[in-house]
């Protein structure tokens, strides 16, 4: 990999407003093969373990027009995921949160094989179901009055059913419901038509304690799950992590060690044991914390020596909706694999008014600079997210992982990537990771997804969005070559005039 000069970095992230992710290839793109999970892609949720939650399909741009009411739903819920690769191929997993089901996708088919209870969770009729889908939300207080009435008088409490889940090799799905993971499968691995069962069950509260939020009793909560390069289920809790083994004969536990921080979302393996996740604090305005812990094939560790560590960043204030807790609404996302030299996580930190926020993986580079405001040397740079939305606003926050494929290497971030916020139609923006844009069909986009909004490039180093709008739209082609760091930063120093 060419040698980049680590301290003239450039550091300037490019904004757009997109619909979806597509890709260009550069370098190593992907985290190595987990050989435990079905699928290099759709393994796990948020599609694979370092939780980057892109794909490296074009997605082809088109206007295609389809009448729901003929099509059979695979249904499942309130939440349905259906992204979970089987090891046959040809076949897909949904998991929801009252259900599994199996789901052949062979040709253009994406249909109900079988499917079975989420043990510990309740199933909900089609009436129900449809009930949820096709009433008219005009209002909070109706919203909450119309869904109590169909899920119970605590509807969030049955959302972390199924949310987190996965597929092994062996063509399990893992997921839990309250504390007990479950590992479900076929019943004649030979012949999909024999339905599904129950293969083991696991209870989590024989080795992770309970704790209290909010003054609450004390309870084990889940909110996460991967697969170690080993082979060994990692479970994502409130306050802090568990490795099981995937035959659920033991298991061991690591607290955060702070019983004022709290997880809200999953976490993200590398291929060296790195585990990686982000705690917010339960009180308003203090830091969270983003943890690394290592599994070393018999213990989880947070050690230096074994090249553990944490760091702190900006949370803020509980937010009104959307986001659990003060600190990150993400799920933490690797970037960088192979023999890049820049290998980074990435969140969004719990600012009202979020920041893209990535910390160096591995050893923190002599000649790294310290960002200024940052909170930790970890801390490989930080960037406020403005999406188009007026600083007026006290709020623009995500719970969304921040999508990413490619090589995120600082000094070379125009040269690799570009960030993308897209804004729905509730004001709220989702982060996203894009690739460089290099094959980026702009003007397609441009007519076609967002035909009322304008597109907006925020020159986040700059700080003048805005006036750039038409300046930079005229000189995107210069980011569709290859640019090194000094021929990006004339480009800025150009458009600055």
């Amino acid at each position: 990999m060419k040698t980049i000069d680590k301290s003239a970095r450039v550091s300037s992230l490019v904004f757009v407003m997109l619909a979806s992710i597509s890709c260009s290839a550069i370098a190593q793109q992907r985290p190595e093969r987990n050989p435990f999970l079905s699928a290099d892609i759709y393994g796990v949720t948020h599609i694979n373990p370092a939780k980057q939650n892109s794909i490296p399909y074009k997605i082809p741009l088109k206007t295609q027009h389809i009448d729901l009411e003929t099509l059979v739903p695979v249904w499942g819920g309130p939440v349905n995921n259906s992204t979970y690769a089987s090891a046959t191929p040809g076949y897909f997993w949904s998991v929801s949160t009252d259900r599994i089901a199996l789901i052949d996708a062979r040709g253009k088919s994406w249909k109900t094989v079988a499917d079975i209870d989420l043990p510990g969770a309740r199933r909900r009729s089609l009436d129900a179901l449809n009930k949820i889908v096709r009433y008219s939300y005009s209002d909070m207080s109706k919203a909450e009055e119309h869904l109590k009435s169909i899920l119970g008088d605590a509807p969030g409490s049955i959302m972390p059913a199924g949310i987190y889940a996965l597929v092994s090799n062996e063509d399990l799905v893992y997921a839990n419901a309250g504390t007990i993971v479950s590992a479900i499968g076929r019943v004649d691995p030979n012949d999909v038509s024999k339905g599904l069962k129950v293969v083991a069950q696991f209870d989590t509260a024989t080795i992770i304690p309970p704790t209290s939020v909010f003054g609450e009793e004390p309870r084990v909560g889940l909110v996460g799950m991967n697969m170690t390069y080993d082979g060994h289920l990692v479970i994502g809790a409130l306050n802090g992590i568990a490795v099981i083994d995937t035959a659920f004969t033991n298991g061991r536990f690591q607290s955060f060690g702070d019983d004022n921080q709290m997880a809200t979302n999953s976490l993200a393996v590398d291929k060296d044991g790195g585990i990686y996740v982000a705690t917010g604090s339960k009180k308003p305005r203090l830091p969270g914390v983003m943890h690394k812990f290592v599994w070393t094939g018999n213990s989880i560790s947070k050690d230096e020596k074994d090249g553990a560590w944490k760091a702190q960043y900006d949370g803020g204030d509980w937010p009104p909706a959307i986001k659990a807790g003060t600190g990150t609404g993400s799920t933490p996302t690797l970037m960088g694999f192979g023999d890049d030299d820049d290998k980074l996580v990435l969140i969004t930190d719990g600012s009202n008014r979020m920041k893209l926020v990535a910390f160096w993986r591995d050893e923190i580079p002599a000649d790294a600079r310290r960002i200024e405001g940052a909170l930790s040397p970890r801390i490989a740079d930080q960037k406020p997210v403005t999406a188009g939305i007026s600083e007026q606003r006290p709020w623009l926050q995500s719970e969304q992982t921040v999508p990413g494929r490619g090589v995120v290497a600082l000094p070379a971030v125009f040269d690799r990537i570009v960030f993308v916020v897209r804004s729905v139609c509730c004001r709220l923006a989702e982060l996203s990771l894009f690739c460089k844009a290099q094959n980026l069909p702009l003007p397609t986009l441009q007519e076609n997804w967002f035909p009322h909004q304008a597109w907006i490039l925020h020159w986040i180093c700059l700080q003048k969005a805005r006036q750039y709008y038409s300046c930079c739209s005229r000189r995107l082609g210069l980011l569709r070559q290859p640019t090194t760091c000094n021929r990006m930063r004339k480009i800025l120093e150009h458009l600055d005039r």
